[in-house]
């Protein structure tokens, strides 16, 4: 993702990780990534059970997830992995982006987009 970061800031969103880690593993591999995001401990695991990700696998943490979130709070699109490597690539989400934010991507829908699915 951060490789990405400047993408995400030209289209005005942004950008979090949230991990069932301790904070200071966190904060950690926020350093080793070089992350200019977030990348926050959700110790008590209370949002990965309200965003419904929590223990899906049966590893007691959260399955890889992704979630393009309104301002509001409301989700707009989200995908949940099925296994621990199973994640959007980086360009589907800025393509689902683009789609979300009405940017001009031809004549691409949701249907040609290039998100995985189950």
């Amino acid at each position: 993702m951060q490789s990405f970061y400047d993408e995400f800031e030209n289209r005005n969103v942004g950008l979090a990780a949230i991990s069932t880690d301790l904070l200071v593993d966190a904060e950690r591999m926020e350093v080793m990534a070089g992350a200019e995001f977030p990348i926050l401990a959700d110790t008590s695991e209370d949002v990965s059970k309200s965003y419904g990700v929590f223990n899906l696998l049966g590893d007691g943490v959260a399955a890889p997830a992704t979630f393009v979130i309104r301002p509001d709070g409301g989700v707009v699109w989200g995908y949940v992995g099925i296994n621990i490597g199973d994640r959007v690539p980086t360009q589907a989400i800025l393509e689902m982006l683009d789609v979300v934010l009405g940017v001009e991507v031809g004549r691409r829908t949701l249907n040609h987009l290039s998100v995985p699915t189950h």
